[in-house]
């Protein structure tokens, strides 16, 4: 046999250049221009159209993902975290309220009735109700051994923590002079903050972070968010807290346009929402004209060189409040003082 060369390829085509693709090659330089076109649609229509410079579509593909993709920022993850705690909020609110139906509307929605004669108390650096002249538009006072221990605890509290002598602090023994019909809450809000505010995701916290208990809440919140939602929940009391009243008026009128308008609406006062918003609290009172409404008892003087350990007392109590003071729990109410 022999040797011999031989070659095969395109005919037409020249050492050094390159056609296509299409192939087979077209003499036409028209059509074969508008087969190149065609032929680049179709590649971009599959590959997105990257306009780089690998011949490799996989790479081009990933370089293409890779620059079209931004990284959220510490602002965009936030929004998207609060728009998640929102959606537990609407959910667990939702459960709740129905699984809850008639504790929830005595506690946010019926009046309370004070009535004649019934123990009331209250703390002042005054000896008398009588002695307070520039109370006399209206005074905070309780009616439960709850709210009696949360008041109790705070006055002991402050003198305790106080860097110079402050006054005596007393706790005044008082009786309602007649029946006393006390605004709820909800109305209190609704007065401050319209209608709507009693369908605002903020009011379903209040709730929630009031009333709800841990167990019921983390039923609805996957594992890894369980954490810091109930802190989310815990983080909104410094907010929802601040100068409630001064929403309703200016600073200095808030209070006084309340009373006016609830004494209107046939009231002797009105739960204090804002005390009501703190997990210690369960029905605390602003109680209109009080030189009126009640009247002076008896009343018992607080110590402070003697009292660390009895607030310190007081203090265990109010958390053992805070842990089982919660709807569906059998302890709610159960705790004394």
């Amino acid at each position: 046999m022999k040797n011999y060369l031989a070659h095969h390829g395109v005919a037409g085509q020249k050492w050094g250049q390159r056609h296509g693709p299409p192939y087979p090659l077209n003499s036409n330089p028209s059509k074969q221009a508008k087969l190149k076109a065609k032929s680049k649609s179709s590649y971009n229509k599959l590959y997105g159209g990257y306009q780089g410079i690998s011949m490799n579509p996989l790479i081009d593909i990933l370089m293409k993902t890779h620059k079209d993709k931004k990284a959220p920022s510490k602002v965009d993850e936030l929004k998207l975290k609060q728009q998640r705690y929102d959606d537990y909020t609407d959910k667990i609110y939702e459960e709740f309220s129905n699984t809850y139906k008639r504790e929830l509307k005595n506690l946010l929605d019926t009046p309370i009735t004070i009535a004649r004669d019934q123990n009331l108390q209250r703390y002042s650096t005054h000896k008398k109700l009588s002695d307070e002249k520039w109370h006399s538009d209206y005074s905070f006072v309780s009616y439960t051994k709850r709210d009696d221990l949360a008041y109790k605890t705070s006055a002991l509290g402050n003198k305790l923590s106080a860097k110079v002598e402050t006054k005596d602090v007393f706790r005044q023994s008082l009786k309602a002079n007649r029946d006393l019909k006390i605004m709820p809450f909800s109305e209190v809000m609704t007065l401050i903050d319209g209608e709507q505010s009693l369908k605002s995701t903020q009011y379903k916290s209040y709730v929630l972070d009031k009333f709800a208990s841990k167990s019921f809440i983390k039923k609805f919140v996957p594992i890894e968010d369980q954490e810091g939602y109930i802190d989310h929940l815990i983080n909104l009391r410094g907010t929802k807290i601040n100068s409630i009243y001064q929403r309703y008026g200016e600073p200095e009128d808030g209070y006084d346009k309340l009373v006016d308008e609830a004494s209107k609406r046939g009231y002797q006062g009105i739960v204090d929402v804002e005390d009501f918003l703190s997990p210690w609290f369960e029905k605390p009172i602003i109680l209109f004209s009080p030189n009126d409404n009640i009247r002076d008892v008896s009343s018992t003087i607080i110590k402070k060189e003697s009292d660390k350990p009895i607030y310190d007392e007081y203090h265990s109590r109010m958390m053992d409040y805070y842990e089982t003071g919660k709807i569906g729990n059998d302890k709610l109410g159960k705790l004394g003082v």
